[in-house]
Order: structure tokens, then C-alpha cells, then sequence
């Protein structure tokens, strides 16, 4: 086995880097350590980064795939979209080895928002083949959508009742620039085991974007 020892200057001890004896032993170390002196290992972390764009050139929608559902309980995505067209909604589908998921009455949704500076948006009578995240968002400089949301896809085993949901917290800026909140959630009733998701705007493309991705450990 090699290794590589570093010894303070002054006043501390040593720290060393052992190779494994085999590749079946490997870890992944994150530096810099942490204040007491202890290095993490990401195998130990509960919360990973899996994917990050920090901008994006236009695209028809936003696709996730082959995510690890028997590791991860859920994913955190945050999101910043700029839609083509004026006004668009941001809609959601979960995926099946590369498939969306369009049944006939399979999404239940519902939003609770802010439509005007007095009035409030509360819609939970929505059955459809598809998910809606967020209300329509502009498409000039400045407007767009702003969203978090947590993705829980059901793994082999698991009661569908249980799974298969997104809660959502969305800041939108419509086509006057007017800035409207909302918090909404997703269910879909599919008795299926969903390993992706997309994000794709109702009419034209998201002209930019940008997003980071995390995986939260079971």
C-alpha cells in the first residue's frame, strides 16, 4: 500500500493518504476537511449534488434520467426558466426508462398563489396527463420562473399511495413583470416505479436556464 504523508510546519501533526490494497475498497475523499480535522467522504454525505448547468442555450424541455431510486428517497431540484413564448406554464412529467408518463386522468394538481396584487389563485381540480408546476411566467429579461421543488418517485416495493409526488414552491414573473408566489404540489396515480422526470413549458421552448440537482439518501 503507498501513501502520501503531509506534516504541518508548526505546531500540528500529520495527516496521511493510504491507496486501498484493491479497487473494491476505494472512497472518494472531499477536501478541504472539515474544522475538527475530519475529511468527509461523499459515501457518507446524505445529501449529493448530482447535476448542475449554470446556463443553458434553448431547448424544447429539461429531462432527467436513469436517477437512482433505490439510493436516493428524493431529488431537490432548483430551477430557473426563461420561456420562449410569452406566458408560458411549466409543466412536469415523470418518466420510465425514457418515457413520459401521459396516461388519461393519472396527475392530480393543485396551486395556491397570488394572481393579481389583491386576488389569490387556488386550483386543486385539475386531473390530466400532466403536471403543472407553475403559472405562466414572461419571457423578457427579468421574468421567467424561479422553482423548488422535491421529487419523490416511488422504487419496486413501495405502495403507490405513498410515492410518486412533488411539493413545489414557485416565485413567477408574468408578461407585465409582475412578480406572483406560489406553492403547489403533484400526484400521480400510475402504478408505476418512475427512475426520471422532465420540466417542459406548455407552448414553444425555454430560450434559457439554468438548474442544480441533488439526490437525498434513503
Amino acid at each position: 500500500m503507498s501513501s502520501i504523508k503531509l506534516t504541518a510546519d508548526s505546531g500540528g501533526g500529520t495527516f496521511e493518504l493510504k491507496a486501498p490494497a484493491s479497487s473494491a475498497n476505494t472512497r472518494v475523499l472531499t477536501l478541504p476537511d472539515a474544522t475538527n480535522g475530519t475529511v468527509a467522504r461523499t459515501d457518507d454525505l446524505n445529501v449529493v449534488k448530482l447535476q448542475s448547468v449554470e446556463s443553458g442555450s434553448p431547448v424544447a424541455n429539461i429531462t432527467f434520467d436513469s436517477l437512482d431510486t433505490t439510493t436516493y428517497k428524493y431529488f431537490r431540484l432548483v430551477i430557473n426558466t426563461l420561456p420562449a413564448t410569452d406566458n408560458a406554464y411549466m409543466n412536469f412529467y415523470f418518466r420510465v426508462s425514457g418515457t413520459d408518463q401521459t396516461g388519461s386522468s393519472t396527475y392530480h394538481w393543485g396551486n395556491m398563489g397570488i394572481t393579481t396584487n389583491t386576488a389569490s389563485l387556488y386550483d386543486e381540480a385539475n386531473i390530466s396527463n400532466y403536471g403543472n408546476v407553475a403559472n405562466n411566467a414572461g419571457n423578457a429579461t427579468g421574468e421567467g420562473h424561479r422553482v423548488v421543488m422535491d421529487i419523490v418517485m416511488k422504487k419496486s416495493g413501495e405502495d403507490t399511495s405513498l410515492s410518486n409526488y412533488v411539493a413545489i414552491q414557485a416565485f413567477r414573473r408574468d408578461s407585465g413583470g409582475n412578480g406572483r408566489f406560489e406553492t403547489s404540489g403533484i400526484h400521480h396515480t400510475g402504478d408505476v416505479n418512475p427512475d426520471g422526470f422532465k420540466i417542459v413549458p406548455n407552448s414553444g421552448n425555454w430560450e434559457d436556464y439554468n438548474y442544480t440537482l441533488y439526490g437525498v439518501k434513503r
